[in-house]
């Protein structure tokens, strides 16, 4: 089973995923540049549960002890802070009941959906150079119907 999110908050976006007993995730500031060496606090209702870092890549995993909702919070030293939650019903089972091994990551095709996921994640928050043409483009085009509006009224007037 695979569960993923995103979490953003202004500068820096968490995206988290289960993969099988697994929760993994990776600590991006907005242009995709990993956020390195950062503390990643895991929570439940009970409290505390762990205390991560992430990796040269902006990578961490945690593998859950019981379960329950977890809350993920990232906290930069600027003060950004970004948060995402892990349902409990999005985690697959803490191994099977006669003891084996737990469930293998989920692919498909032999190729890892966490990965692509991500990928298609980081591309739908890219800020493009059409991005900022367009918002230029709307508000020329506010102000000329607004300029419009003016000099029409001062016709009448």
């Amino acid at each position: 089973m695979l569960v993923c999110g995103l979490a953003s908050a202004h500068t820096i976006q968490l995206f988290v995923y289960v993969d099988g007993p697994v929760v993994k995730g990776v600590a991006t500031y907005f242009g995709g540049a990993p956020v390195v060496d950062n503390a990643i606090v895991v929570s439940t209702a009970k409290g505390e549960a762990a205390r991560l870092q992430t990796d040269s890549e902006g990578r961490f995993t945690y593998t859950p002890t019981e379960q329950q909702d977890y809350v993920f919070t990232l906290e930069t030293v600027d003060g950004h802070r970004v948060e995402y939650e892990i349902k409990a019903a999005w985690l697959a089972t803490l191994g099977t009941p006669d003891g084996g091994a737990p469930a293998a990551p989920a692919q498909a095709g032999g190729v890892d959906l966490s990965r692509l996921e991500e990928r298609i994640d980081r591309l739908e928050h890219t800020l493009r150079l059409r991005d900022v043409l367009g918002g230029v483009g709307y508000i020329v085009g506010v102000m000329g119907l607004l300029f419009w509006w003016k000099a029409r009224q001062q016709m009448k007037g």
